[in-house]
Formats: structure tokens, C-alpha cells, sequence
């Protein structure tokens, strides 16, 4: 039987061992993604933005930073629209902010598997959605309230509505692919479109017409963008002072802050004054641009481990000669974003996450077509790569979790030996221990997140990997904690005034924003401290008028990565505040709180 015809669509009949097999990853995903989360961490600037976004429609509609609605969060804010509505219904706490993105990762595990049994079969689907469901870099953001789980649940969209279009030769699952596309930018943004080359590439190897072909192609293009702008040119069209500062930009400027700051500013480490186009931001967590960047210190254990099993297996399909546009779609979705992660100056580990949804189909699917094909040399090199790279990977981190890839080896050994067994059971056992052997090592990793909550910078090992620079470390926490102090003297002397508290950065603001649950705080500078939301001018005004009382100091607003603390406007405002206010002493220590007396 030929692998063309091995791979031809199959029923979708649903078995015994599909529905159990699907039920064993919801299982393992709830527990692992869930499980001790409201004891776990919290980012408490990405907490205040969905306790923000939570308080007004303006609010969740703009992703705004601060519950005054003063400044933006720096990216467009539809990985926070769930968050907020959990906040809204349940209150806030850490369990609220960080369970829409395990219960999002959760529903990209099993989409990643109804995905691969539609490429193939119900085995190639419960192997995709295992090695989703065990990438440990995935896994660490699950437990996390950081931007990531909800563009991962909408590219695993991409990639089932993908391969529906691909194996059925469907222009209307191209378009749902497309419209998917749309959905992961206001999660993500610019990352999602990596996606887009490869639905259009794909669907000209389907059969038909080739002019119709390049058709729909083109015009499921322009719609994949066209959605994905919807929230920004929407923004664009309100007037600036009908709305909250542009977070991230020096301009104010919606597009500014979409394909600037959180796109060519990406791939420059250059910071930038308030004069530029746009502001550079380059996160110190992904190590250095590099064709090997996938297996330096920071990012193997992460993402590493199956990265040359999905070159083994993606060659393997080739020499087979699988359905050709399924195999131009899942080599070129590879290939765009392997060569933008190489190439993006600075990232978070766990920007890398959504590569497990192109290497899982991959791997699945050259696995069992080589099954399928009795392709005895395919499996072997499959699973032997994905041994070795274990192997190599653990003994890069001799520290941690040595000694899984003994167990893989032995899994592998076994499951090598079986492959030569005809007997039905024996195939049976064969293909379980293969995918074991696949993805024992770095589900060890995946598991083991739960003992090592991240907040800033979710990623897998044994916690001091957050802060980037290798193991050694410890989990970073934000940056500033609030003083209790100054959150109770500014409670009891708010009087009158509208606004509770003015902090300088966003960073430094989010503590007060939760601790007083969301009391009308304005976060001065938005993330880094360079966002000019709040002009000397206007802040003169809201004293002059009684609206606020209180502006706290807080140093330096950079975070990590940024070019934060260095705008001309802050430092103005900071030193017109230091010789014009009163600085409030409490403990008989100076708190780096001021009061505006009349």
C-alpha cells in the first residue's frame, strides 16, 4: 500500500482507544497545568492588567494597564479578554488571572490531537497531542498569567483548520485557517503570521485549477491579515483623547506600537528616545540570534528536545512521498518560524512555545506513515533521533534530572525490538512505547514546572532559568513589592480625591493596582516608564484640582530589556514633583511617597 493512499482522509470513526487516549491527555494536561495554581506565582503587572481591563467596557475593550484607564498594556489585548472576564465573575486572585491559560492550553492539546488524527489516524492524533501536552517551555506558560496559552490555542486552530484544507482540499477550512490567523494576532500579534506563507504555499499543491488555486490562496492571505487588524484599526479611528496613551509607544500611535515596538523593534537592540519612529524592546531570556539558537542554555531543555526529530521525521516524509500539500504546509510552517526565532534580537523562553504545534504534527504523522508503510528505517531514525537529542539535552543539564533519558533509552530499545513483532498486540505495545520513548524525557521536565513556578518568566528546569542567564538562580518575582505602608496612609488621607495614587511605572504600579484590588491607581510611564500618559502639565492639573493627592516615586521604571527610566518627560515630571511636593515620611523613613498640599 502506498503512503498516498495510507494518508488518504480517513472517517474520524471514533474508537475505543481514541476516546481513551484522549481522555489520558485532558487528564495529564488538567493535573499538570492546574493542579496547586492558585498557590502557584503571578506576574502582578500582567495580574493588574486583567484586574484593570475587568473594572470598565473601555477598559477590557482597550487593555488598559491601570484602573484609571491613563495608559495601555504594550500589545494589543486579546490574551487578557478571558482573564478579565474570570476576574469579573470569580474575583480576583492568582487562581483567576492564571487558569484561563492553562484551560486555553488545555484545548490546544486536544486540538493539536483531533488534528493529527485527521492527518492520519487515532494514534498519530493522541502522539501530536502528547508531544504538545509535554513540551516543557509550554507547560511552564500554562501555569503562568503571561500573553502565550491563548495564541497557542488559536495556532493549533491554524493548524487543524490547515490540514482539513490540505487533506480534504477545502477552501472553506483555508478560509477558517485564515480567520484563525486573524484571531492568534490580537493574542500575539506579528508571531502569528509566520503561519500565513505556509497555508497559501500549501494550498497550491492541493488538486484543481491552478489559477483558482492562487485565488484562494491570495485572497485567504489578505483575509488572515485583514482579520488580524480588526482591534488595531478600530483603535486607530478613536481619537487620542477619547481613549488611554498608546502603551510602548513614543507617538501614541496604535500601529506604532503593533509593528514597531512589538515588530521591528524586536529585531534591534538599539533603544530609542521619545524622538524615534519607534522603540526597540529585546528581552534578555532567548540568549543571542543564532541558526542554533533552539539548543544554547536557555532554550534547549525548553524546546530542544524534538527539533532534530522533526528534521529526521520532515525528511522522512519527503523521501515517502506523503500528501504533498500537507507536507509543503507543516516544512514551511517549520521552516518560518525555526528562521524568525534565529533571528528575533531578544525573547522570552516561552515565546518559543509555538513551535511544538508544527513539530507534533510532524513527528506524528512520519512516525505512524512509516508504520503504515512498514518503513522500518523511518521509525528507527524517528525515534532514535529523539533518544539522542534527550540524551545530549540532559547531559547538557548533568544538575538536573539526569537520569530520564536511561528510562528513554530503555523505552526506545524495547520499542525498536518490538517493531520487528507482527503480531497485532505487539504492534499495539510497539507504537506505545515509541511514542513514550519520544516524549518520556522532556514530560519528566513538563511535570517537574510544578515545583518551579515562574512569574515573569515561566520556563521549565529547576527554576533558575527565569531570569535567562542559565542555571544557578532563582525564580524572578516582579520587580517592586508594595509597601503597605504607603497603600494604608494613602487609603486613610484620599479624601475627596478621584484618583487614589499616581505611581512612576507601570512595573512598580501593579502591586498597589492588586493589593488595593483594583482602586483607581494611575500608572505614570505604562510599562518601562517611558510612555508619556501623563505630561507634567496634565499631572499639575489633576493636583491643582483636587482629583489626586498622592504621586510615589519609585526610581528607576526600566524593566527588563527595556529602554525604560531614560524618557525627558518622566524625569521632568519626577524632579518638578521632588521640589514641589511634600514628601510623606513614614516609620520615620522616607517612602519615596508625595503629597500635594494646597
Amino acid at each position: 500500500m502506498s503512503i498516498s493512499t495510507a494518508i488518504k482522509p480517513n472517517r474520524l470513526t471514533a474508537s475505543k482507544g481514541w476516546w481513551f487516549g484522549l481522555a489520558g491527555l485532558t487528564a495529564w494536561s488538567l493535573f499538570n497545568y492546574l493542579w496547586e495554581l492558585a498557590n502557584g506565582q503571578r506576574s502582578e503587572y500582567y495580574a493588574a492588567i486583567a484586574l484593570s481591563m475587568s473594572k470598565s467596557w473601555s477598559n477590557f475593550f482597550f487593555g488598559a494597564m491601570d484602573p484609571s484607564g491613563s495608559v495601555t498594556l504594550d500589545k494589543v489585548p486579546g490574551s487578557y479578554w478571558v482573564p478579565a472576564a474570570f476576574v469579573k465573575v470569580f474575583g480576583f486572585s492568582t487562581w483567576s488571572v492564571n487558569a484561563p491559560n492553562a484551560l486555553a492550553t488545555v484545548g490546544a492539546v486536544l486540538l493539536v490531537a483531533f488534528a493529527g488524527k485527521q492527518l492520519l489516524n487515532a494514534r498519530a492524533g493522541i502522539l501530536a497531542g502528547a508531544i504538545v501536552a509535554t513540551t516543557p517551555v509550554l507547560a511552564a506558560v500554562a501555569r503562568s498569567n503571561q500573553p502565550e496559552s491563548f495564541f497557542l490555542l488559536a495556532m493549533a486552530m491554524v493548524g487543524y483548520f490547515g490540514v482539513r484544507a490540505f487533506k480534504l482540499n477545502s477552501t472553506k477550512n483555508l478560509y477558517f485557517a485564515a480567520l484563525s490567523v486573524g484571531l492568534a494576532f490580537h493574542f500575539y500579534m506579528l508571531e502569528a503570521w509566520a503561519s500565513i506563507p505556509a497555508l497559501a504555499l500549501a494550498f497550491l499543491f492541493t488538486d484543481g485549477g491552478r489559477a483558482r488555486k492562487w485565488l484562494d490562496a491570495t485572497l485567504a492571505s489578505f483575509v488572515a491579515i485583514a482579520s488580524s487588524l480588526t482591534w488595531t484599526a478600530l483603535v486607530s479611528l478613536i481619537p487620542a483623547s477619547a481613549r488611554p496613551y498608546i502603551g510602548g509607544t513614543n507617538h501614541n500611535n496604535v500601529w506604532e506600537m503593533v509593528f514597531g515596538y512589538n515588530g521591528l523593534g524586536r529585531f534591534s537592540s538599539t533603544a530609542s528616545s521619545g524622538t524615534e519612529a519607534y522603540r526597540s524592546f529585546t528581552p534578555p531570556f532567548g540568549g543571542s540570534a543564532s541558526i542554533v539558537r533552539f539548543f544554547n542554555a536557555q532554550l534547549a531543555g525548553q524546546i530542544g528536545w524534538l527539533i532534530p526529530t522533526a528534521m529526521v521525521a520532515l525528511a522522512v516524509l519527503w523521501i515517502l512521498k506523503s500528501n504533498r500539500a500537507v507536507v509543503v504546509f507543516l516544512t514551511s510552517w517549520f521552516a518560518v518560524m525555526y528562521l524568525m526565532f534565529a533571528e528575533v534580537s531578544g525573547m522570552h523562553q516561552f515565546y518559543t512555545a509555538v513551535m511544538a504545534m508544527p513539530v507534533s504534527l510532524i513527528v506524528a504523522l512520519a512516525y505512524f506513515a512509516a508504520t503504515d508503510a512498514k518503513a522500518l528505517w523511518a521509525q528507527i531514525a524517528i525515534i532514535a533521533s529523539s533518544v539522542f537529542a534527550a540524551l545530549g539535552i540532559t547531559i547538557y543539564y548533568l544538575d538536573y534530572v539526569w537520569w530520564t533519558p536511561l528510562v528513554g533509552l530503555l523505552i526506545a530499545f524495547g520499542a525498536v525490538a518490538l517493531l520487528f513483532v507482527e503480531n497485532k498486540w505487539a504492534g499495539r505495545l510497539a507504537a506505545v512505547l515509541a511514542g513514550a520513548a519520544l516524549v518520556f524525557t522532556p514530560a519528566v521536565w513538563a511535570m517537574d514546572t510544578i515545583n518551579h513556578p515562574s512569574s515573569i518568566n515561566p520556563a521549565a528546569g529547576d527554576g533558575s532559568m527565569s531570569m535567562g542567564g542559565g542555571f544557578g538562580g532563582n525564580p524572578a518575582g516582579d520587580l517592586n513589592n508594595v509597601n503597605d505602608l504607603v497603600l494604608k496612609y494613602v487609603q486613610q488621607h484620599q479624601g475627596s480625591a478621584h484618583y487614589l495614587l499616581a505611581v512612576t511605572g507601570g512595573m512598580q504600579a501593579a502591586p498597589y493596582i492588586t493589593a488595593s484590588n483594583g482602586e483607581q491607581i494611575i500608572a505614570i510611564g505604562g510599562f518601562n516608564g517611558a510612555d508619556n500618559n501623563m505630561p507634567l502639565k496634565k499631572l499639575q492639573q489633576l493636583l491643582k484640582s483636587g482629583q489626586l493627592s498622592f504621586v510615589l516615586l519609585s526610581g528607576s521604571a526600566g524593566g527588563p530589556g527595556s529602554n525604560g527610566g531614560s524618557h525627558a518627560t518622566s524625569n521632568q515630571l519626577q524632579s518638578w514633583v521632588e521640589a514641589n511636593l511634600k514628601p510623606v515620611t513614614l516609620n520615620g523613613s522616607a517612602s519615596g511617597l508625595y503629597e500635594y498640599l494646597k
